[in-house]
C-alpha cells in the first residue's frame, strides 16, 4: 500500500509567514485497528454522560447558567439543576451533574443577521459542512447519571433507547498526548519557532510582516493538568479573572479553577506528568524578550488554566465530567466578555464522543475554536479509536508532530482528512513545574542560564589522554563484561567537534563478532577534583545529568542515543542512580528520568570519577538481522555507523535557596504540537482581529 499524505495542507499560512511543515508518512497504516474498542476504553464505571433534550417548559431563558461554590455548574450550592434533571430522575436514574450550554443559542438567536462568530457559522452551512448533524438548541442539556448495581455498558443500553436522548456515551478517562528575542534558550533549542528549513513556523517572519499593527490581547483555555502560574516565564502570561464574574467560581484574580480537584488553584501535582499542561502553556505564551528561558508564539495572549486531572491520582489523566465543566467555564467566560479564542486539547480520547463535538461545536459557536492533539501511535486515524476520530464540528482542529527535518514525526497519528495540520512537536522546550527540580534537572540548560554549577565538564574541551574509552557488551551469562582493546579500537571511533566528543560505532563489525550493536554499550571516563569533600549536604540535595547531541546526518539516518551517568568516589561506589536519557529526533518522552538525584555524596575522597555509558539505535542496523541484498555485511561498511557527540556532563544542587534548576524541559508529542498551533492561531486572532473564526482557520490550513 502506498504511504498516504497526512493531511491535504500542511501547517502554512502565506499572509502570517507560518512555514510549512510537510505532513507525509513514511509508512502504509495497517490494514487492521490496533488500538481497544470504545466498550474496552478507560472509563469511569457505573457513569455515562447524556446529551438530551428538556421539555419546552423546562427549557432556560438564554441565561448564562452560574457555577456552585464547589466549582460544579448549578442554580444552586448543588451540582444538579433539578429542572433540567427531573427527566432523567423519572427513568429510575440518579443524575451528579447537569450541564447548560443553551446560552449560545440563545444568544446566536438574538443575533440572526450576524452569529457570534462573525457570519462563520452561515458560511460553513453555505459549503455543506457537516456541523450540520451537530445537535442544536436552548432545549440541550448534558447529564453526568448512574443508577446503583447498573453498568455503563447498562446504562448506555437503557438511555440509548429514550427518545429524548440525542448522544450518550462512558464518562470517559483521557490521557496526556522581524522581531528579535533575547530569551535564553530562543537561538540554539527553539527550532519550532525558527524557519521552515530549520522545521519552524518562521514567527519572526510572521510578526515582521505585521509589526506596524498593534497586537489584541486575547485568552487560550489550556484544559490540562494544570499551569504552574508561579513560573517566571509564566507569570505574566497568566489569565487572571475579574471581579464581577460571578456566575465563573473561584475568587478574583484566579488564573482559572481546577475542575480535577474543584477549588481555584490549577497549580499541577509535583509529579513529573503533571508538568504536561506548564508546558503546554509556556509553548503558547511565555513571556518573550524578559532575558531568560523561551519565548512563546502569541505575545498578546494570556493563558486561562483549566485543570481536570486529579491531585495524588494518575497525573495525567482527565475525565470527560471534569473536561465538560471547563468548556461550560469557556463558553460562560467568553459570553461575559472574555477574549477565550481558542481551547488547548493536548490529549488523547479511547473514542469517538458526541459529547466533545457538541461541546466543541458550541464553543466555536461563541467564537473560540478548539485545537485536539492527533495522538501519539504513529497511525491512521482511519483505524483507531480516538475522541479526535469522526469529529464533525468546524471548530475542531486536529494536529499532527512534525519534526526537525519537516517530516512527519514517527510517533504522530496521520490521516489526510481527519487530521488537519501538522505542526513542530518533537523535542520542544518548554516550561515546567518549578518544584519538580529531581525530575527535569538539566545541566546543560542550567549551565546556559548562568549557574554556577557543582560540577560542569564541557568534553568539547577535553584534550585526548584526559579520559579512557572502553566498550561493554553483554557475555554468555548476561552479564555486561569489557570487550578487548582491539574490538574496541576496530568498531569505535572517538573524535573531538565543535559540539563535543563524538562517539561512532561501526555496527557491521560488532555483528561480524557476535555482538548485538543495540546491546553495546561505549564508556567514556574521567576524573575530577571532589567538590563534596566535607559538605553537610546529602545525595538527594543534588543532580547529575549528560547531554548529547545528533548532527542533521544522525538524525536522517533516524539515529538514537541513550546515556547514563555513573559518579564514584576512591572506594569505588557508585553515587549515582540509575538514571539516564535519551536523545533521538522524535523523542515521544521526556529526554530526562523521573529521579535524577544522586543517591549519596563521597565527603571524604580527593577524587571523584565519572564514567558516561552511551548506547546507540540506528535504522541502518535493522538489516544485520538478514544482512545486506549480497547476503552479508563488510566489516568497513560505514553506512552501518551510528554515533553523537557527548556535549557536557554537569552536576547541580536542585534543593534550597542555592538551587540550580531552571524549570524548563524538553517533551515530545501532538501534546506538544497543538500548543504551537493554537497559540499561532491566538496570534493570527490579535493581528486579524476582524476575521471570524471560520477564516482564520482557513488560513492557518
Amino acid at each position: 500500500m502506498a504511504a498516504e499524505s497526512v493531511c491535504s495542507t500542511g501547517f502554512y499560512c502565506a499572509d502570517m509567514g507560518l512555514a510549512p511543515a510537510a505532513a507525509h508518512a513514511d509508512e502504509s497504516p495497517s490494514d487492521t485497528p490496533d488500538a481497544a474498542s470504545s466498550e474496552s476504553a478507560p472509563s469511569i464505571e457505573g457513569q455515562a454522560v447524556v446529551l438530551y433534550r428538556v421539555p419546552d417548559g423546562a427549557a432556560s431563558d438564554g441565561g448564562i447558567q452560574p457555577f456552585s461554590n464547589n466549582g460544579s455548574s448549578s442554580g444552586s450550592d448543588e451540582a444538579v439543576d433539578e429542572a433540567d434533571a427531573a427527566l432523567l430522575e423519572s427513568q429510575g436514574l440518579s443524575v451528579q451533574q447537569t450541564w447548560d450550554f443553551s446560552a449560545v443559542d440563545s444568544a446566536a438567536q438574538a443575533n440572526p443577521a450576524r452569529s457570534l462568530s462573525d457570519g462563520a457559522e452561515s458560511d460553513a452551512a453555505a459549503d455543506g459542512d457537516a456541523a450540520g448533524s451537530i445537535p442544536t438548541g436552548s432545549d440541550l442539556r448534558i447529564a453526568l447519571v448512574e443508577r446503583d448495581g447498573s453498568s455503563t455498558e447498562q446504562l448506555i443500553e437503557e438511555l440509548s433507547a429514550l427518545e429524548f436522548v440525542e448522544a450518550v456515551q462512558p464518562n470517559y478517562v483521557r490521557s496526556v498526548d522581524s522581531v528579535t528575542f533575547d530569551d535564553t534558550y530562543y537561538d540554539n533549542r527553539q527550532y519550532s519557532l525558527h524557519t521552515a528549513e530549520a522545521g519552524g513556523i518562521d514567527l519572526e517572519a510572521a510578526l515582521s510582516a505585521h509589526s506596524p499593527s498593534p497586537a489584541g490581547e486575547n485568552i487560550v483555555a489550556v484544559v490540562d493538568t494544570g499551569v504552574d502560574a508561579s513560573h517566571p516565564d509564566l507569570a505574566k502570561s497568566m489569565w487572571s479573572k475579574p471581579s464581577g464574574l460571578d456566575m465563573l467560581p473561584g475568587a478574583a484574580g484566579a488564573p482559572g479553577y481546577d475542575f480535577g480537584d474543584n477549588d481555584d488553584d490549577p497549580t499541577p501535582h509535583d509529579a513529573a506528568a503533571a508538568s504536561h499542561g506548564t508546558h503546554c502553556a509556556g509553548i503558547i505564551a511565555a513571556q518573550s524578550n524578559n532575558d531568560e528561558g523561551i519565548a512563546g508564539v502569541a505575545q498578546s495572549t494570556k493563558i486561562m488554566a483549566l485543570k481536570c486531572s486529579v491531585d495524588g491520582a494518575s497525573p495525567g489523566d482527565m475525565s470527560d465530567s471534569a473536561i465538560v465543566s471547563s468548556y461550560q467555564y469557556i463558553v460562560a467566560a467568553k459570553l461575559a466578555g472574555q477574549n477565550v479564542v481558542a481551547v488547548n486539547n493536548s490529549w488523547a480520547g479511547p473514542a469517538y464522543s458526541p459529547v466533545l463535538d457538541y461541546l466543541v461545536n458550541q464553543a466555536g459557536r461563541a467564537g473560540v475554536m478548539s485545537f485536539i492533539a492527533s495522538g501519539n501511535d504513529y497511525s491512521d486515524t482511519s483505524f483507531l479509536y480516538r475522541s479526535t476520530v469522526g469529529l464533525e464540528s468546524p471548530y475542531a482542529i486536529v494536529i499532527a508532530s512534525s519534526n526537525q527535518l519537516n517530516d512527519l514525526s514517527d510517533f504522530s497519528n496521520y490521516n489526510e482528512t481527519q487530521v488537519d495540520a501538522a505542526a513542530p512537536g518533537s523535542s520542544i522546550l518548554s516550561t515546567v513545574s518549578t518544584h519538580d527540580a529531581v525530575s527535569f534537572f538539566d545541566a546543560g540548560l542550567s549551565h546556559e542560564e548562568g549557574k554556577e554549577l557543582t560540577y560542569w565538564g564541557d568534553l568539547s574541551q577535553f584534550e585526548q589522554g584526559s579520559y579512557t574509552i572502553e566498550g561493554y557488551a553483554p557475555d554468555e551469562s548476561g552479564e555486561y563484561a569489557r570487550v578487548d582493546d582491539a574490538l574496541l579500537d576496530e568498531a569505535v571511533r572517538v573524535s573531538r567537534d565543535d559540539g563535543g566528543l563524538r562517539i561512532d560505532v561501526n555496527g557491521s563489525v560488532l555483528d561480524q563478532h557476535g555482538i548485538s550493536p543495540i546491546d553495546f554499550e561505549t564508556r567514556i571516563s574521567w576524573q575530577i577534583d571532589n567538590s563534596f569533600k566535607d559538605s553537610p549536604l546529602a545525595g538527594s540535595d543534588f543532580a547529575a545529568t549528560a547531554g548529547l547531541g545528533l548532527s542533521t546526518e544522525d538524525m536522517q539516518n533516524g539515529v538514537a542515543a541513550s546515556w547514563a551517568l555513573e559518579v564514584s568516589g576512591d572506594s569505588g561506589e557508585n553515587l549515582s542512580p540509575a538514571s539516564g536519557g535519551w536523545v533521538a529526533l522524535d523523542n515521544v518522552y521526556s529526554t530526562s528520568t523521573n529521579d535524577l538525584a544522586l543517591a549519596g555524596i563521597d565527603t571524604e575522597s580527593d577524587m571523584l570519577s565519572i564514567c558516561v555509558a552511551v548506547s546507540f539505535f540506528a535504522n541502518s542496523w535493522a538489516t544485520l538481522a538478514t544482512g545486506n541484498e549480497n547476503g552479508a555485511v563488510s566489516g568497513g561498511d560505514t553506512s552501518m555507523m551510528a554515533g553523537c557527540s557527548i556535549e557536557n556532563v554537569g552536576i547541580g544542587r536542585i534543593t534550597g535557596d542555592e538551587s540550580d534548576y531552571v524549570p524548563y524541559a524538553y517533551m515530545s508529542g501532538t501534546s506538544m504540537a497543538t500548543p504551537v498551533a493554537s497559540g499561532s492561531y491566538a496570534l493570527m486572532v490579535s493581528l486579524l482581529p476582524n476575521k471570524n473564526p471560520l477564516e482564520l482557520r482557513g488560513r492557518l490550513l
